[in-house]
């Protein structure tokens, strides 16, 4: 009897022991799952953060780009605006020179033209007294008068001075070639 009983009883531990084996195996299993899964979030994780920094670090790079085109811009604005001014300062300067230059020159030949004796000091430059460098009373060395080189027209009287018209018989003026009334042609 013992060894009927024995047996059933030895199959059970031995379902009991794989049942517990398979347990733990797939216990075991679904650990390592879990811990995969684990692993692999990390990892996307780390991914992601690794690209944002890298997104953020090239974004910070094309700012810095763009700020230092910028820079390197307004430096040439400036560096252009300076040599203007430069230019314009040295045409300034050559115009002023020029300016000088010439209003010495005209200051020169006015005062070539202008030449006078330098005052003598102590003496009167007229005439002394007493003497005249004029002319002589009587004559005038100036222009002479006008004079009328011409026989004067004579001045028509009124009296006389009135032609009547062939055509209308109104009267006219000596001087006129026309009538004043009809328009026809006067015969002098």
């Amino acid at each position: 009897m013992y060894p009927r009983r024995r047996m059933p009883i030895a199959r059970t531990a031995m379902l009991v022991g794989a049942t517990s084996h398979v347990a733990r195996n797939s216990a075991r299993q679904e650990n390592m799952a879990a811990e995969n899964a684990y692993y692999r979030d990390q990892a996307r994780q780390q991914e992601m953060q690794q690209q944002a920094q890298m997104q953020a670090q090239m974004q910070a790079q094309q700012q810095q780009q763009m700020l230092a085109q910028q820079q390197a811009q307004q430096a040439q604005q400036a560096q252009q605006q300076a040599l203007q001014a430069q230019q314009q300062a040295a045409a300034n300067e050559e115009a002023i020179r020029r300016g000088i230059a010439q209003h010495e020159e005209e200051r020169r030949r006015l005062e070539q033209q202008n030449q006078q004796p330098p005052p003598y000091q102590g003496q009167n430059y007229g005439p002394p007294p007493g003497q005249n460098y004029g002319p002589p009373p009587g004559q005038n060395y100036g222009p002479p008068p006008p004079q009328n080189y011409g026989t004067p027209s004579p001045q028509p009287n009124n009296a006389q001075a009135v032609m009547t018209c062939d055509q209308c018989k109104s009267s006219n003026q000596v001087t006129s070639l026309f009538c004043s009334n009809c328009g026809n042609k006067l015969a002098h």
